[in-house]
């Protein structure tokens, strides 16, 4: 475990113990926060079994050794164990279920959620791909927390965005993030910044998946998408 977030976690116990019980209350609660720092028998490898990271929008997340924020992307990138059972698998199936390339795929669920099934947004969008609940719905997606009811209902929304625009990459990932009729109504990509810088993320993000995907098939057997600038 980092030491950092180990005395962060500690030193903030007598500041809360004040503020619970009051001051008279503090003497005990440095006491007590002594004891565990330096004189409670911690195991070793208990201490390694969990480290901590702050994420982009600056909140500390502990996570068992081993296990960190790029996780599900390697589980995605070697398939790992079961092929049907990894993120991998699921992508893979999923693009073949509603024809979408599978550097598209890993591109959204990147930068929706950096592969943290258990994402939820300040708006309420949940897990990999990030579905509303009301998309969620309407894509019979039961628990937007499993990986496969995740990825395989986002999959069906994002080819139903493709169709509607015409496999116009821009404008499917426009209405991905701020909804399709925003999107029709204003004939283009939606002058939103978060829409715009969005929009961009994904196709950087996509363009570099997609070149990592061709050099390990050794050919260009890859749908092609329109890409207009709007």
């Amino acid at each position: 475990m980092n030491l950092d977030f180990l005395l962060v976690v500690f030193l903030s116990i007598p500041a809360l113990w004040a503020l619970r019980f009051g001051l008279s209350a503090l003497r005990p609660a440095l006491c007590l926060t002594f004891f565990l720092l330096f004189l409670a028998p911690w195991p070793q490898a208990a201490l390694a079994d969990i480290y901590g990271y702050r994420d982009k929008d600056g909140f500390l997340r502990f996570l068992p050794a081993g296990n960190d924020r790029k996780s599900g992307e390697q589980s995605a990138s070697t398939g790992k164990g079961d092929p049907g059972g990894t993120v991998e698998g699921i992508i893979h199936r999923a693009s073949m279920l509603y024809n979408v390339e599978p550097p598209l795929l890993k591109a959204m669920i990147k930068v929706e959620s950096d592969f943290d099934h258990m994402a939820v947004s300040r708006k309420g969008a949940m897990g990999l791909m990030q579905l509303m609940p009301e998309t969620a719905r309407d894509m019979d997606v039961s628990d937007p927390f499993d990986p496969a009811e995740n990825i395989t209902g986002g999959t069906r929304y994002l080819s139903l965005l493709l169709e509607r625009f015409k496999h116009d990459l821009r404008l499917t990932l426009a209405a991905y993030n701020a909804g399709p009729e925003r999107v029709a109504s204003c004939g283009g990509v939606p002058p939103i910044l978060e829409t715009r810088a969005y929009v961009s993320r994904v196709m950087r993000v996509y363009e570099r998946y997609k070149g990592k995907e061709v050099a390990r098939r050794g050919d260009t057997a890859i749908t092609a998408y329109k890409v207009r600038e709007h």
